[in-house]
């Protein structure tokens, strides 16, 4: 008995005689390690983002990394509205105090679609696609015919990353009554 144990014993402080297995997954990067996305590298498109309740109705952004490396986005960005001549129309904005702010990393070499379907063919259509992120923001439209519309949108960047100008579709009147917007954080596509 004593000999088997001292085998046993003298076996598990022996070198290995095989090699140990050899891992075959790569880890996935921290986003910590990942750099902040900046207006020169994303594109943008806006769309209808679908019906909401209550008069309201808003606007789906897709942004899409078109850099050579991956970046991150986190937050809720500014927005500003502007009309056909580049003048701002006064807004307001309403953030939800409990919302989380996810960071959300853009793959590499992504170019936005050149523009979105309207929400009523396919909502499915105006998801962001794997590696892209998507912004909403709402408005009251029961008004809208008394506001003036916005022809594009100024999105500024957490960060001081820098601003991007959207073009609104032209069939998309974005004209918040009192100039009020609902502002949502940055979120990811389908994994």
């Amino acid at each position: 008995m004593l000999t088997a144990l001292t085998a046993v014993a003298l076996g598990a402080c022996s070198p290995p005689t095989a090699n140990p297995p050899i891992a075959t997954h790569t880890p996935v990067p921290s986003t910590a390690a990942q750099r902040v996305c900046h207006a020169a590298d994303l594109g943008a498109v806006a769309g209808e983002a679908g019906a909401a309740s209550g008069g309201q109705t808003g606007l789906v952004f897709i942004f899409a990394n078109h850099s050579s490396t991956p970046c991150t986005l986190q937050g809720i960005p500014g927005i500003q509205l502007l009309d056909g001549r580049g003048m701002v129309i006064p807004t307001t904005a309403d953030v939800g105090s409990r919302v989380s702010l996810p960071v959300i990393v853009l793959a590499p070499g992504h170019v936005p679609p050149a523009s979105l379907r309207p929400a009523y063919e396919d909502l499915a259509a105006n998801q962001p696609r794997p590696g892209e992120a998507e912004m909403l923001f709402g408005w009251h439209y029961i008004c809208a015919s008394r506001v003036a519309p916005a022809a594009m949108v100024q999105v500024r960047l957490p960060g001081d990353a820098g601003n991007l100008l959207v073009k609104v579709p032209s069939e998309l009147p974005v004209a918040p009554c009192a100039g009020q917007l609902q502002l949502y954080p940055f979120a990811t596509g389908p994994v």
